[in-house]
């Protein structure tokens, strides 16, 4: 039986190992995971990339508006939660109590009463609603940016179709049918009329017209549940909320961790792959239109896109740096593994989301298949480097 030549040799090396990372590919997006891709991605814009590359390209895109949404929402729930704690803190220094919530929704005429009644100094009111003014300018402002991003986030929203979120949306189109914008801009200019009074008896009337202002909008973000005018399960409500907002804070924390290691993952693999390539055409070409064209090939094509002249050298220096690429990978990686798997789980989960649950669908597959191909990557370009080291060797004067 005639053996083959050291070139050959490498030949063969590199085509099985170029097979391989072709047939990872076809397993990665099998014709189910490209179905549920299409149907979770917006893809239209790449429709001239070949599938992997358009494919990443609008995943990419597609989890940073997620986080972007996700960002947007967790701090739009601390911003309401901190507009309640301004309310709460102003009725505490008018003397109202919790009990006094019931009072509040009966009226403006009924606020102003039961201000008369509190006997307050003049002054003190002032400085009270000076110290709130600061806070509520700060407040605004935030919130008008934030409202300005969920509006501009409100479509992908609606595609997630998340029970959780869509209580966000339903308050953010009461706060639209409001006009909520217009409804801070009159509460801040009673909050001037008020500091600004001339008589006690207009600054009264203008701290009531707030007072009930703000209150309409307590149970406007409530949903008008006249339930929670009862102090106890106002109380039960707002640590609910705040539960949420500490969980939403965490997960989103962890998502970026997901999307940070995700997109770490894909440049190693990315340079694994192209850093062989690039030495294998170290006499000319280009690396990514090879790929490109090596990816959208059959496997039967594949011997003959590997250039007949190979410089070993060279192809060496890739292979080496390419299996560097993998180490750092797997070590950097390895021990984030149980993170990433239940990173998208649990928001999954939190949200009741069937998109992201589709999501966690492909992500379980990718790192399936990765524990599968990723020591027959490794150990391939391991043989091609032992029969580069031959052939140098034997060529080496």
């Amino acid at each position: 039986m005639e053996t083959l030549s050291e070139e050959a040799e490498v030949q063969a090396a590199l085509l099985n190992y170029l097979l391989m990372v072709k047939e990872f590919y076809t397993n990665l997006y099998t014709p189910d995971i490209m179905t549920k891709m299409e149907a979770l991605l917006y893809v239209d814009e790449f429709q001239k990339s070949p599938e992997p590359v358009r494919l990443a390209r609008a995943e990419k895109l597609w989890l940073n508006k997620l986080f972007a949404s996700l960002s947007a929402i967790e701090r739009i729930m601390t911003t309401i939660d901190r507009w309640r704690d301004w309310f709460f803190k102003l009725l505490r220094n008018m003397d109202f109590d919790e009990e006094n919530l019931r009072k509040l929704s009966k009226g403006q005429e009924t606020i102003l009463e039961e201000l008369r009644t509190q006997n307050m100094d003049e002054g003190y009111i002032r400085l009270v609603i000076n110290n709130a003014t600061t806070d509520f300018v700060e407040l605004i402002a935030e919130t008008r940016q934030l409202l300005k991003e969920l509006v501009e986030l409100e479509d992908f929203l609606s595609s997630l179709k998340s029970p959780e979120l869509e209580l966000v949306e339903q308050r953010l189109n009461k706060m639209k049918e409001v006009q909520y914008l217009n409804m801070l801009n009159q509460m801040q200019q009673l909050l001037a009329a008020t500091f600004n009074a001339s008589t006690q008896g207009d600054l009264l009337r203008n701290l009531a017209a707030l007072l009930d202002m703000f209150n309409a909008w307590r149970r406007m973000l409530q949903m008008e549940d006249p339930t929670l005018d009862d102090p106890k399960a106002m109380r039960l409500f707002i640590k609910e909320i705040r539960a949420k907002i500490n969980l939403m804070s965490e997960l989103t924390q962890s998502f970026k961790g997901f999307v940070d290691a995700r997109s770490l993952a894909d440049y190693y693999v990315r340079q694994a792959e192209l850093s062989t390539i690039r030495m294998m055409l170290s006499y000319g070409g280009n690396a990514e239109q090879w790929w490109v064209t090596y990816l959208e090939g059959k496997p039967e094509d594949v011997a003959g896109f590997i250039p007949k002249t190979l410089d070993p050298h060279q192809l060496l220096i890739g292979v080496t740096h390419s299996l560097a690429f993998l180490e750092d990978l797997d070590q950097r990686m390895f021990p984030q593994m149980p993170s990433i798997k239940s990173t998208v789980r649990r928001l999954g989960e939190f949200l009741q989301s069937p998109t992201i649950r589709l999501y966690e669908e492909i992500t379980e597959h990718r790192l399936r298949l990765w524990d599968e191909y990723q020591p027959q990557w490794t150990d391939l370009l391991v043989k091609l480097r032992g029969c580069l080291h031959r052939q140098i060797k034997k060529i080496t004067p």
